[in-house]
């Protein structure tokens, strides 16, 4: 005959496995952007005699955030040229 396989109250009891770590996500959005950037040029003749018009311009938008837990401050500042 055989072996009785042991009821499992009786088993020796192994180590208690343990839980990895819980995964925090941490999103931080501090940093330099640079947001935007435009521009373009036109050139036109002008039938009235005064000539040719033409020009040019350019732009753009940065912006500057620090953040912690609790707040964020932000600077943003826009440049046109034209």
């Amino acid at each position: 005959m055989g072996s009785r396989p042991q009821p499992p109250q009786t088993l020796p009891r192994g180590p208690t496995p343990k839980r990895p770590p819980q995964r925090v996500a941490i999103n931080n959005w501090s940093g330099f952007y640079c947001i935007g950037a435009m521009g373009g040029y036109a050139r036109k003749t002008l039938d009235s005699g005064i000539g040719t018009l033409s020009g040019g311009f350019a732009g753009g938008t940065v912006r500057l955030q620090l953040a912690d837990a609790a707040s964020l401050l932000g600077v943003e500042a826009d440049a046109r040229l034209g």
